[in-house]
């Protein structure tokens, strides 16, 4: 299978890419055929995403590959989502009630940003633009596909239980809570609490309003 990629390539005399999901999730021996893709001068080279930035799954990924980089989607701010949204349906100036809703649940990950909109639109809540009025019609309504919902169970299985108590807490309460707070409701120390909210928000999971003042989920799906 690997001299059939390679022998493609030099074919077409242009490299190629692989663009794949939940690497961390693939066998060992999906692992060793994708490694063996990417070296010598295969020109082949692969992007891949994981559903959770543990040292575990480093780990994993390292002893797969030869020298991988990992790198870290930031969020988009607003004016990337608007410009993103409007892409996918074809508009240039998308409802911007639509791009607020899905800025917030999506808390600006372009890799969940993408899979909404699609289910959006497979769903019929969204429509690109085809001549008529009407194309925001989810009345408010932000799917989760399974695109979405599969890694981030994946990531929020790999947390620590004070992790993901602090996540429950922040969910049931629909709204920014002081550590001192959230400890108190999980009946855990401080110490304990600040530990595992700056490792969340290492993860893009929480964000910290201000300094020192409450912290919130980074996005609604997360709910």
């Amino acid at each position: 299978l690997v001299g059939v990629f390679q022998r493609a390539v030099e074919r077409h005399g242009k490299p190629a890419l692989f663009l794949l999901r939940e690497v961390d999730e693939a066998p060992e021996d999906a692992l060793l055929l994708l490694s063996s893709l990417c070296r010598g001068e295969n020109r082949i080279a692969i992007l891949g995403a994981v559903s959770s930035d543990s040292d575990a799954v480093r780990a994993r990924i390292s002893s797969a590959f030869v020298a991988p980089r990992f790198v870290r989607l930031e969020p988009m701010n607003y004016a990337d989502c608007y410009r993103l949204v409007g892409s996918i349906l074809g508009l240039r100036s998308p409802p911007p009630r639509l791009v607020g809703r899905l800025f917030e649940a999506t808390g600006g990950r372009s890799e969940f940003l993408l899979e909404v909109v699609r289910g959006m639109l497979t769903e019929g809540l969204a429509k690109a633009d085809d001549g008529s009025a009407a194309v925001d019609l989810s009345g408010g309504r932000v799917p989760l596909p399974a695109s979405v919902a599969e890694p981030l169970s994946c990531q929020l299985r790999t947390l620590p239980q004070t992790e993901v108590r602090v996540l429950e807490v922040l969910s049931l309460a629909g709204a920014p809570l002081r550590a001192q707070g959230i400890a108190d409701a999980i009946r855990e120390g401080s110490v304990q609490v600040l530990h595992a909210l700056a490792n969340l928000a290492r993860l893009g999971l929480v964000s910290e309003l201000a300094e020192g003042a409450a912290w919130s989920l980074s996005f609604e799906l997360l709910g």
